[in-house]
Protein backbone atom coordinates (compact mmCIF):
# COMPACT_ATOMS: atom_id res chain seq x y z
CA UNK A 1 0.00 0.00 0.00
CA UNK A 2 2.86 2.37 0.85
CA UNK A 3 4.42 1.75 -2.60
CA UNK A 4 1.12 2.53 -4.35
CA UNK A 5 0.83 5.75 -2.38
CA UNK A 6 4.34 6.79 -3.46
CA UNK A 7 3.51 6.03 -7.09
CA UNK A 8 0.36 8.13 -6.92
CA UNK A 9 2.31 10.97 -5.32
CA UNK A 10 4.98 10.89 -8.06
CA UNK A 11 2.33 10.72 -10.79
CA UNK A 12 0.37 13.63 -9.29
CA UNK A 13 3.52 15.71 -8.96
CA UNK A 14 4.47 15.11 -12.60
CA UNK A 15 0.96 15.95 -13.71
CA UNK A 16 0.97 19.21 -11.74
CA UNK A 17 4.37 20.07 -13.20
CA UNK A 18 3.13 19.49 -16.76
CA UNK A 19 0.03 21.60 -16.12
CA UNK A 20 2.24 24.37 -14.75
CA UNK A 21 4.48 24.30 -17.82
CA UNK A 22 1.43 24.39 -20.09
CA UNK A 23 -0.02 27.37 -18.22
CA UNK A 24 3.27 29.24 -18.54
CA UNK A 25 3.34 28.49 -22.25
CA UNK A 26 -0.22 29.79 -22.66
CA UNK A 27 0.64 32.91 -20.69
CA UNK A 28 3.65 33.54 -22.93
CA UNK A 29 1.96 33.14 -26.30
CA UNK A 30 -1.61 33.84 -25.37
CA UNK A 31 -4.50 31.44 -25.64
CA UNK A 32 -5.77 33.13 -28.79
CA UNK A 33 -2.45 32.56 -30.50
CA UNK A 34 -2.56 28.84 -29.72
CA UNK A 35 -6.12 28.56 -30.97
CA UNK A 36 -5.20 30.43 -34.14
CA UNK A 37 -2.34 28.07 -34.94
CA UNK A 38 -4.56 25.04 -34.29
CA UNK A 39 -7.33 26.48 -36.44
CA UNK A 40 -5.06 27.25 -39.37
CA UNK A 41 -3.48 23.79 -39.27
CA UNK A 42 -6.93 22.21 -39.31
CA UNK A 43 -8.16 24.40 -42.16
CA UNK A 44 -5.09 24.04 -44.37
CA UNK A 45 -6.56 20.87 -45.85
CA UNK A 46 -10.17 22.00 -46.09
CA UNK A 47 -10.14 22.53 -49.87
CA UNK A 48 -9.16 19.17 -51.25
CA UNK A 49 -7.43 16.58 -49.08
CA UNK A 50 -4.10 16.37 -50.93
CA UNK A 51 -2.84 19.84 -50.02
CA UNK A 52 -4.23 23.31 -49.45
CA UNK A 53 -4.96 23.57 -53.18
CA UNK A 54 -6.34 20.07 -53.60
CA UNK A 55 -3.40 19.33 -55.92
CA UNK A 56 -0.60 16.80 -55.50
CA UNK A 57 2.07 18.27 -53.24
CA UNK A 58 5.67 18.27 -54.44
CA UNK A 59 4.80 17.11 -57.96
CA UNK A 60 6.18 17.96 -61.40
CA UNK A 61 3.98 18.03 -64.49
CA UNK A 62 4.95 18.77 -68.09
CA UNK A 63 2.28 19.72 -70.61
CA UNK A 64 1.91 21.61 -73.87
CA UNK A 65 0.70 25.20 -73.74
CA UNK A 66 0.36 26.75 -77.18
CA UNK A 67 3.51 25.95 -79.10
CA UNK A 68 5.72 25.32 -76.07
CA UNK A 69 6.14 22.61 -73.45
CA UNK A 70 5.71 23.96 -69.93
CA UNK A 71 6.73 22.40 -66.62
CA UNK A 72 4.71 22.93 -63.43
CA UNK A 73 6.36 22.15 -60.09
CA UNK A 74 4.26 22.30 -56.94
CA UNK A 75 5.41 22.81 -53.37
CA UNK A 76 4.22 21.18 -50.16
CA UNK A 77 0.88 23.01 -50.36
CA UNK A 78 0.32 22.42 -54.07
CA UNK A 79 1.18 25.95 -55.26
CA UNK A 80 3.49 26.59 -58.22
CA UNK A 81 6.39 27.66 -56.06
CA UNK A 82 9.29 26.36 -54.00
CA UNK A 83 8.63 25.08 -50.48
CA UNK A 84 9.19 27.85 -47.94
CA UNK A 85 10.11 27.61 -44.29
CA UNK A 86 7.40 28.56 -41.84
CA UNK A 87 10.03 30.52 -39.90
CA UNK A 88 10.95 33.92 -41.31
CA UNK A 89 14.49 35.13 -40.66
CA UNK A 90 14.89 38.35 -38.70
CA UNK A 91 16.59 40.25 -41.53
CA UNK A 92 14.26 39.04 -44.31
CA UNK A 93 11.16 40.78 -45.69
CA UNK A 94 8.51 38.36 -46.87
CA UNK A 95 6.25 39.31 -49.79
CA UNK A 96 3.21 37.08 -50.38
CA UNK A 97 1.62 37.31 -53.85
CA UNK A 98 -1.95 36.16 -54.47
CA UNK A 99 -3.80 35.96 -57.77
CA UNK A 100 -5.20 33.74 -60.49
CA UNK A 101 -3.62 32.02 -63.52
CA UNK A 102 -1.74 35.23 -64.38
CA UNK A 103 0.09 35.04 -61.06
CA UNK A 104 0.51 31.28 -61.25
CA UNK A 105 2.03 31.79 -64.69
CA UNK A 106 -0.12 29.83 -67.13
CA UNK A 107 1.83 28.94 -70.27
CA UNK A 108 5.22 30.26 -69.03
CA UNK A 109 8.21 28.40 -67.58
CA UNK A 110 8.40 28.55 -63.82
CA UNK A 111 11.59 30.59 -63.64
CA UNK A 112 10.07 33.23 -65.95
CA UNK A 113 6.92 34.04 -63.95
CA UNK A 114 6.72 37.41 -62.26
CA UNK A 115 6.87 36.32 -58.56
CA UNK A 116 10.22 34.61 -59.26
CA UNK A 117 11.55 37.63 -61.17
CA UNK A 118 10.20 39.95 -58.47
CA UNK A 119 12.32 38.33 -55.76
CA UNK A 120 15.48 38.82 -57.85
CA UNK A 121 14.65 42.45 -58.60
CA UNK A 122 13.93 43.29 -54.95
CA UNK A 123 17.20 41.80 -53.76
CA UNK A 124 19.13 43.56 -56.51
CA UNK A 125 17.44 46.88 -55.74
CA UNK A 126 17.94 46.72 -51.99
CA UNK A 127 21.20 44.90 -51.19
CA UNK A 128 21.06 45.96 -47.53
CA UNK A 129 17.89 43.89 -47.08
CA UNK A 130 16.86 40.40 -48.14
CA UNK A 131 13.47 39.73 -49.71
CA UNK A 132 11.62 36.45 -50.10
CA UNK A 133 8.60 36.21 -52.43
CA UNK A 134 5.95 33.52 -51.95
CA UNK A 135 3.61 32.70 -54.85
CA UNK A 136 0.04 31.76 -53.90
CA UNK A 137 -1.41 32.17 -57.40
CA UNK A 138 -4.17 29.72 -58.38
CA UNK A 139 -5.80 29.52 -61.79
CA UNK A 140 -9.52 30.10 -61.96
CA UNK A 141 -9.82 31.99 -58.67
CA UNK A 142 -11.24 35.44 -57.96
CA UNK A 143 -10.68 38.15 -55.33
CA UNK A 144 -12.84 36.46 -52.70
CA UNK A 145 -10.93 33.24 -52.99
CA UNK A 146 -7.62 35.13 -52.86
CA UNK A 147 -8.78 36.60 -49.55
CA UNK A 148 -9.63 33.16 -48.25
CA UNK A 149 -6.29 31.66 -49.29
CA UNK A 150 -4.51 34.59 -47.63
CA UNK A 151 -6.31 33.96 -44.36
CA UNK A 152 -5.39 30.27 -44.45
CA UNK A 153 -1.71 30.91 -45.16
CA UNK A 154 -1.00 34.07 -43.13
CA UNK A 155 -0.39 32.41 -39.77
CA UNK A 156 1.78 29.77 -41.40
CA UNK A 157 4.15 32.12 -43.26
CA UNK A 158 3.67 35.56 -41.63
CA UNK A 159 4.26 37.82 -44.67
CA UNK A 160 5.29 41.45 -44.24
CA UNK A 161 3.80 42.73 -47.52
CA UNK A 162 0.81 41.29 -49.38
CA UNK A 163 0.25 41.74 -53.12
CA UNK A 164 -3.05 40.95 -54.87
CA UNK A 165 -2.69 40.79 -58.65
CA UNK A 166 -6.14 41.26 -60.17
CA UNK A 167 -7.01 40.52 -63.80
CA UNK A 168 -9.59 43.01 -65.08
CA UNK A 169 -10.85 40.54 -67.70
CA UNK A 170 -12.78 38.39 -65.24
CA UNK A 171 -12.25 39.38 -61.61
CA UNK A 172 -15.43 41.47 -61.40
CA UNK A 173 -17.39 38.49 -62.74
CA UNK A 174 -15.53 36.10 -60.42
CA UNK A 175 -16.19 38.32 -57.40
CA UNK A 176 -19.94 37.91 -57.88
CA UNK A 177 -19.72 34.26 -58.92
CA UNK A 178 -21.10 31.92 -56.27
CA UNK A 179 -18.27 29.43 -56.87
CA UNK A 180 -15.69 32.05 -55.99
CA UNK A 181 -17.47 33.96 -53.23
CA UNK A 182 -16.37 31.66 -50.42
CA UNK A 183 -18.20 33.68 -47.81
CA UNK A 184 -19.35 30.24 -46.73
CA UNK A 185 -18.01 26.71 -47.40
CA UNK A 186 -18.03 25.45 -50.97
CA UNK A 187 -21.43 24.13 -52.13
CA UNK A 188 -21.96 20.40 -51.60
CA UNK A 189 -22.39 19.78 -55.33
CA UNK A 190 -19.11 21.58 -56.05
CA UNK A 191 -16.96 18.55 -55.35
CA UNK A 192 -13.53 19.82 -56.43
CA UNK A 193 -12.26 23.35 -57.01
CA UNK A 194 -11.62 24.20 -60.66
CA UNK A 195 -7.91 24.72 -60.11
CA UNK A 196 -7.60 21.25 -58.57
CA UNK A 197 -9.52 19.37 -61.26
CA UNK A 198 -7.74 21.15 -64.10
CA UNK A 199 -4.38 20.30 -62.60
CA UNK A 200 -5.38 16.66 -62.38
CA UNK A 201 -6.25 16.79 -66.07
CA UNK A 202 -2.83 18.27 -66.83
CA UNK A 203 -1.22 15.36 -65.01
CA UNK A 204 -2.58 13.17 -67.80
CA UNK A 205 0.33 13.40 -70.25
CA UNK A 206 -1.96 12.33 -73.10
CA UNK A 207 -3.68 15.69 -72.61
CA UNK A 208 -7.10 14.10 -72.91
CA UNK A 209 -8.62 17.31 -71.53
CA UNK A 210 -7.51 19.20 -74.66
CA UNK A 211 -8.79 16.43 -76.91
CA UNK A 212 -12.19 16.60 -75.25
CA UNK A 213 -12.17 20.39 -75.49
CA UNK A 214 -11.35 20.21 -79.21
CA UNK A 215 -14.08 17.63 -79.81
CA UNK A 216 -16.63 20.03 -78.34
CA UNK A 217 -15.28 22.98 -80.34
CA UNK A 218 -15.46 21.10 -83.64
CA UNK A 219 -19.17 20.39 -83.10
CA UNK A 220 -19.98 24.11 -82.83
CA UNK A 221 -21.45 25.58 -86.04
CA UNK A 222 -19.29 28.72 -85.80
CA UNK A 223 -16.11 26.62 -85.91
CA UNK A 224 -16.32 26.09 -89.66
CA UNK A 225 -16.46 29.85 -90.18
CA UNK A 226 -13.02 30.33 -88.64
CA UNK A 227 -9.97 31.12 -90.73
CA UNK A 228 -8.33 27.97 -92.12
CA UNK A 229 -5.01 28.75 -90.41
CA UNK A 230 -6.70 29.27 -87.07
CA UNK A 231 -8.49 25.92 -87.39
CA UNK A 232 -5.14 24.27 -88.15
CA UNK A 233 -3.60 25.92 -85.06
CA UNK A 234 -6.52 24.79 -82.91
CA UNK A 235 -6.25 21.20 -84.09
CA UNK A 236 -2.51 21.33 -83.37
CA UNK A 237 -3.32 22.54 -79.82
CA UNK A 238 -1.53 25.84 -80.49
CA UNK A 239 -4.54 27.87 -79.35
CA UNK A 240 -5.87 28.27 -75.82
CA UNK A 241 -8.88 26.02 -76.44
CA UNK A 242 -11.06 27.08 -73.47
CA UNK A 243 -10.77 30.66 -74.74
CA UNK A 244 -11.68 29.60 -78.29
CA UNK A 245 -14.74 27.76 -77.00
CA UNK A 246 -15.78 30.90 -75.10
CA UNK A 247 -15.47 32.88 -78.32
CA UNK A 248 -17.59 30.46 -80.34
CA UNK A 249 -20.26 29.93 -77.68
CA UNK A 250 -20.46 33.46 -76.26
CA UNK A 251 -18.87 36.03 -78.56
CA UNK A 252 -19.92 38.87 -76.22
CA UNK A 253 -17.75 37.57 -73.35
CA UNK A 254 -15.15 40.34 -73.63
CA UNK A 255 -17.78 43.05 -74.03
CA UNK A 256 -19.50 41.82 -70.86
CA UNK A 257 -16.18 41.75 -68.98
CA UNK A 258 -14.92 45.18 -69.98
CA UNK A 259 -18.08 47.23 -70.34
CA UNK A 260 -21.05 45.62 -68.56
CA UNK A 261 -19.75 45.80 -64.98
CA UNK A 262 -22.84 45.56 -62.78
CA UNK A 263 -23.44 47.13 -59.38
CA UNK A 264 -23.53 43.62 -57.91
CA UNK A 265 -20.08 42.87 -59.31
CA UNK A 266 -18.66 46.17 -58.01
CA UNK A 267 -20.12 45.54 -54.56
CA UNK A 268 -18.79 41.98 -54.42
CA UNK A 269 -15.32 43.14 -55.50
CA UNK A 270 -15.29 45.92 -52.90
CA UNK A 271 -16.49 43.57 -50.16
CA UNK A 272 -13.65 41.16 -51.01
CA UNK A 273 -11.03 43.92 -50.70
CA UNK A 274 -12.58 45.30 -47.51
CA UNK A 275 -12.58 41.86 -45.92
CA UNK A 276 -8.97 41.36 -46.98
CA UNK A 277 -7.92 44.68 -45.46
CA UNK A 278 -9.56 43.73 -42.17
CA UNK A 279 -7.65 40.45 -42.16
CA UNK A 280 -4.39 42.21 -43.01
CA UNK A 281 -4.83 44.68 -40.17
CA UNK A 282 -5.64 41.88 -37.76
CA UNK A 283 -2.49 40.03 -38.82
CA UNK A 284 -0.38 43.15 -38.32
CA UNK A 285 0.52 43.55 -42.01
CA UNK A 286 1.13 47.21 -42.78
CA UNK A 287 1.20 47.21 -46.58
CA UNK A 288 -1.29 45.87 -49.11
CA UNK A 289 -0.43 46.36 -52.80
CA UNK A 290 -3.22 45.85 -55.34
CA UNK A 291 -2.25 45.59 -59.02
CA UNK A 292 -4.55 45.38 -62.04
CA UNK A 293 -3.33 43.45 -65.07
CA UNK A 294 -5.08 44.69 -68.24
CA UNK A 295 -6.96 42.62 -70.80
CA UNK A 296 -4.89 42.17 -73.95
CA UNK A 297 -7.49 43.84 -76.19
CA UNK A 298 -6.93 47.04 -74.18
CA UNK A 299 -3.23 46.97 -74.97
CA UNK A 300 -2.29 45.50 -78.33
CA UNK A 301 -3.83 45.89 -81.78
CA UNK A 302 -2.33 42.53 -82.71
CA UNK A 303 -4.03 40.78 -79.80
CA UNK A 304 -7.22 42.65 -80.61
CA UNK A 305 -7.13 41.18 -84.14
CA UNK A 306 -6.44 37.67 -82.82
CA UNK A 307 -9.54 37.87 -80.63
CA UNK A 308 -11.54 39.00 -83.66
CA UNK A 309 -10.28 35.98 -85.60
CA UNK A 310 -11.40 33.64 -82.80
CA UNK A 311 -14.93 34.97 -83.08
CA UNK A 312 -15.19 37.43 -80.19
CA UNK A 313 -17.32 40.51 -80.75
CA UNK A 314 -14.72 43.19 -80.13
CA UNK A 315 -14.87 46.83 -81.14
CA UNK A 316 -12.22 49.49 -81.65
CA UNK A 317 -13.38 51.31 -78.52
CA UNK A 318 -11.98 48.47 -76.41
CA UNK A 319 -8.44 49.59 -77.26
CA UNK A 320 -9.12 52.76 -75.27
CA UNK A 321 -11.47 51.19 -72.70
CA UNK A 322 -10.58 51.91 -69.06
CA UNK A 323 -13.86 51.08 -67.32
CA UNK A 324 -12.54 48.16 -65.19
CA UNK A 325 -9.48 50.14 -64.09
CA UNK A 326 -11.63 53.15 -63.23
CA UNK A 327 -13.99 50.93 -61.26
CA UNK A 328 -11.10 49.50 -59.22
CA UNK A 329 -9.71 53.01 -58.61
CA UNK A 330 -13.13 54.16 -57.34
CA UNK A 331 -13.34 51.11 -55.04
CA UNK A 332 -9.87 51.85 -53.67
CA UNK A 333 -10.95 55.46 -52.98
CA UNK A 334 -13.98 54.13 -51.10
CA UNK A 335 -11.70 51.98 -48.95
CA UNK A 336 -9.28 54.80 -48.07
CA UNK A 337 -11.26 55.90 -44.99
CA UNK A 338 -10.98 52.33 -43.66
CA UNK A 339 -7.20 52.43 -43.70
CA UNK A 340 -5.73 52.11 -40.24
CA UNK A 341 -2.55 50.18 -39.61
CA UNK A 342 -2.72 48.69 -43.13
CA UNK A 343 -2.01 51.01 -46.06
CA UNK A 344 -3.51 50.20 -49.47
CA UNK A 345 -1.51 51.01 -52.61
CA UNK A 346 -3.04 50.60 -56.06
CA UNK A 347 -0.94 50.17 -59.22
CA UNK A 348 -2.85 50.22 -62.51
CA UNK A 349 -0.63 48.35 -64.97
CA UNK A 350 -2.46 49.44 -68.13
CA UNK A 351 -0.15 52.40 -68.72
CA UNK A 352 2.94 50.22 -68.21
CA UNK A 353 1.62 47.65 -70.69
CA UNK A 354 0.67 50.22 -73.32
CA UNK A 355 4.10 51.87 -73.09
CA UNK A 356 5.82 48.51 -73.70
CA UNK A 357 3.36 47.06 -76.23
CA UNK A 358 5.58 47.74 -79.26
CA UNK A 359 8.75 46.29 -77.72
CA UNK A 360 7.89 42.58 -77.54
CA UNK A 361 4.76 40.40 -77.32
CA UNK A 362 3.32 40.85 -73.84
CA UNK A 363 0.65 38.17 -74.27
CA UNK A 364 0.67 34.60 -75.51
CA UNK A 365 -0.57 34.02 -79.05
CA UNK A 366 -4.31 33.28 -79.29
CA UNK A 367 -4.50 33.40 -75.52
CA UNK A 368 -5.47 35.93 -72.87
CA UNK A 369 -2.52 35.10 -70.59
CA UNK A 370 0.70 37.08 -70.43
CA UNK A 371 3.94 35.95 -72.04
CA UNK A 372 7.44 36.14 -70.54
CA UNK A 373 7.75 39.83 -71.43
CA UNK A 374 4.48 40.55 -69.62
CA UNK A 375 5.67 38.75 -66.50
CA UNK A 376 8.93 40.69 -66.61
CA UNK A 377 6.99 43.95 -66.89
CA UNK A 378 4.72 43.16 -63.94
CA UNK A 379 7.72 42.16 -61.82
CA UNK A 380 9.46 45.48 -62.50
CA UNK A 381 6.29 47.48 -61.76
CA UNK A 382 5.67 45.71 -58.44
CA UNK A 383 9.36 45.92 -57.48
CA UNK A 384 9.30 49.69 -58.05
CA UNK A 385 6.30 50.05 -55.72
CA UNK A 386 7.70 47.83 -52.97
CA UNK A 387 11.14 49.45 -53.01
CA UNK A 388 9.50 52.89 -52.92
CA UNK A 389 7.37 51.86 -49.93
CA UNK A 390 10.37 50.31 -48.16
CA UNK A 391 12.30 53.59 -48.43
CA UNK A 392 9.66 55.69 -46.71
CA UNK A 393 8.19 53.35 -44.10
CA UNK A 394 8.81 50.30 -41.97
CA UNK A 395 7.45 47.31 -43.87
CA UNK A 396 8.16 44.66 -41.24
CA UNK A 397 5.16 43.15 -39.50
CA UNK A 398 5.13 43.26 -35.65
CA UNK A 399 6.58 39.98 -34.36
CA UNK A 400 3.99 37.33 -33.58
CA UNK A 401 0.94 39.38 -34.60
CA UNK A 402 0.10 37.20 -37.61
CA UNK A 403 -0.82 34.45 -35.15
CA UNK A 404 -3.91 36.28 -33.88
CA UNK A 405 -7.26 34.60 -34.38
CA UNK A 406 -9.03 35.75 -37.54
CA UNK A 407 -11.96 38.11 -37.38
CA UNK A 408 -15.46 36.86 -37.97
CA UNK A 409 -16.54 37.37 -41.57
Amino acid sequence: MRIDTKKRFVFSSLLLLMVGILLCFLAELGAWGILAVMRDKLELNELGGLSLTGRPAGSEVSFKSGKTQVVYKTNDLGFRDATHSTTNKANRIRVAVYGDSFTEGWGVDQDKIFPVILEKLLNQGSPERRFEVLNFGLQGTGPNFMSRVFDLTAARYCPDIVVFNSFVGNDFIDAANALNLDRSPLPENFERPYFATLFELLVDHKQSWEKKELEIIKTLPAYQNLDKELRRAAEAYEVHLPLLRFALQNPNTIYDSLIKISDEQRTAYEEALARTMNLLTERGIRHFLLTATPFSVQVSKEQFQQFQQMGFSVTDEMLSMRKPQEAIAAIVDNLRPRESATKLTYRDLLGDFKAASNLSPLYLEYDLHIAEAGHNLIAHSIADEILRIAKISDVRRPAGQCMRAKASS
